[in-house]
């Protein structure tokens, strides 16, 4: 099983379905906006923002917090901006669009 899948499980253990979605939808932008990009150990970006994400999940977060974790590098790393980002997901969510 992938981390990608392995996150979706273990959110779907806690949160509504309408939030599992919204978590793919932030999953699939930041697969989208890192892609061709590697860490120093050769692997693939994305794994970073998904490891952050399972760690925040382990600790039952809610879905913004979750959604803010995938997202966390978007902004920094890519010519994704806050304010697309709030297109999609509304201006609350993640809170740290507004800081």
């Amino acid at each position: 099983m992938s981390d990608v899948e392995s996150l979706l499980q273990e959110v779907s253990a806690y949160l509504k379905p309408e939030d599992v979605e919204n978590i793919q939808r932030a999953i699939e932008l930041c697969k989208n906006a890192h892609h061709g990009q590697l860490r120093q150990s050769g692997e693939a970006y994305f794994t970073h923002p998904i490891a952050v994400a399972r760690i925040l999940t382990s600790l039952h977060l809610d879905t913004q917090a979750i959604i803010a974790a995938v997202l966390h590098d978007v902004v920094e790393d890519t010519a994704i901006t806050t304010v697309d980002i709030a297109a999609q997901f509304g201006k609350a969510c993640p809170n740290w669009l507004t800081a």
